[in-house]
C-alpha cells in the first residue's frame, strides 16, 4: 500500500495549553520531591551545616542559616509561576506555528498504512 501524505496545518492552542500545564506541573512535582529527598539526606549528613559555615566565613558573617520556610515559600509561589510561564510560552509557540502555516501551507507527513 502506498504511503499517504498528511499535512499538519494548525495546532489547537487550548490542547497545547492543557498538555503543557500538566507536563510542567508533573516536572514541578518531581523537582519538589527530589529537593525534599536531597534536603533530608544533606541534613542527615550535615552537609547543610558545613555549607552554612562556609558561606558565613566566605562573606565574613556572624552566622548564616538556610531558611526552610523561605525555600518553601519560594517553591509555593515560584513553582506555579514557572508552570504558567512555560505554559504561556508553549501556547505562544502554537500561535506562531498556526500563523506561519497560513503562509507556508503546513508540515507534510508521510504515513504508511499497514494492515
Amino acid at each position: 500500500m502506498p504511503a499517504q501524505q498528511l499535512t499538519l496545518r494548525s495546532v489547537n492552542v487550548r490542547s497545547v495549553m492543557r498538555v503543557s500545564a500538566v507536563l510542567y506541573a508533573c516536572v514541578l512535582l518531581v523537582f519538589v520531591v527530589a529537593w525534599a529527598i536531597l534536603w533530608v539526606v544533606a541534613g542527615v549528613l550535615d552537609v547543610t551545616g558545613n555549607v552554612e559555615d562556609f558561606i558565613a566565613k566566605l562573606f565574613a558573617l556572624d552566622s548564616f542559616h538556610f531558611s526552610l520556610l523561605a525555600q518553601l515559600g519560594a517553591t509555593i509561589i515560584g513553582g506555579p509561576v514557572l508552570v504558567a510561564i512555560g505554559t504561556g510560552a508553549n501556547a505562544l509557540g502554537a500561535i506562531f506555528y498556526n500563523q506561519i502555516t497560513e503562509l507556508t501551507g503546513g508540515i507534510q507527513i508521510d504515513v504508511d498504512a499497514d494492515d
